[in-house]
């Protein structure tokens, strides 16, 4: 990768830099809100309804939101630990992102829509353009769509959305993925090790989950990936940071716990795009 030290150095700059003035973009869709903050790409905040009518905060963002690294919703890629730029998940979370001046669109289907691409911190011939993030919100429904680029040589990599729902009180009474308590989908005791912080991979995850939870509304998970070379299987880790009111399901392709996170193969100027939808029922 030409300048691959040089984007490693920056990239490491950019992630010890503070942020003294984040920027945050929104999007309305009648009382469904968005908002997104430009540095790392993160949702900071997502309001839907229930088709009765009901807002609901649908996930979590922690108070802090002008640190670098933030407990919100955000990309992976790779999925994971990783030796490469930007460590764990990827550089995704630590770039910066342009939005364009016209910042809320109309999309295909009549509703409001958004597109963040990020910058490199690299500039002249070893510049990149590697993530591309696409957003479309309706009054019950958030889609959205994460695109990695591989202007280089073969690149070998996974994608995942790393979503925090909102889990009030980090009460889990009432849990169900798709109407059975996650010890019954992960194995015994999967729930009380979710909660204590570690990660969990649902292999049996086949693109659609209804959660509900204990606040008693109802989300539905759906997953679709374009035709990628993948030797992996799409999955989904569910994880809790403890001490706070959230737990994860994070949608995953081109990664398994034990053969790694390098199950999608992009040739050398292709892409591999994932796409997730959450809809409040």
């Amino acid at each position: 990768m030409p300048g691959a030290k040089a984007y490693i150095e920056e990239l490491e700059a950019l992630k010890s830099t503070p942020l003294t003035d984040p920027h945050f973009v929104e999007a309305k869709y009648g009382p469904a809100e968005l908002q997104l903050r430009t540095e790392g790409a993160y949702i900071t905040r997502l309001l839907l309804t229930t088709s009765g009518g009901r807002p609901v905060d649908v996930l979590y963002a922690g108070p802090h939101t002008s640190v670098r690294k933030l407990d919100a919703s955000h990309i992976m890629s790779p999925v994971g630990p990783s030796d490469g730029p930007g460590g764990q998940h990827g550089p995704a979370r630590w770039l910066d992102y342009d939005a364009p001046p016209h910042l809320q669109t109309q999309t295909r289907n009549g509703f409001a829509g958004v597109q963040l691409q990020s910058k490199n911190p690299l500039v002249g011939p070893d510049a990149e353009v590697p993530f591309g993030k696409f957003f479309e919100l309706g009054p019950h429904h958030l889609y959205t769509r994460t695109t990695v680029y591989n202007p280089t040589d073969e690149l070998r990599t996974s994608i995942g959305e790393h979503f925090y729902f909102s889990l009030e009180d980090e009460f889990t009474d009432g849990l169900t993925v798709n109407g059975q308590p996650l010890d019954n989908v992960l194995g015994d005791g999967a729930l009380e090790r979710v909660m204590r912080g570690e990660s969990q991979f649902w292999e049996g995850y086949n693109g659609d989950a209804r959660i509900r939870f204990p606040a008693g509304h109802i989300v539905s998970l759906s997953t679709e990936v374009d035709d990628v070379a993948t030797t992996d299987t799409m999955g989904m880790l569910i994880w809790h940071r403890e001490d706070t009111p959230s737990i994860c399901f994070e949608p995953t392709i081109g990664f398994h716990p034990e053969r790694g996170n390098e199950g999608i193969e992009l040739a050398d100027w292709s892409s591999a795009t994932l796409g997730t939808r959450i809809e409040l029922l």
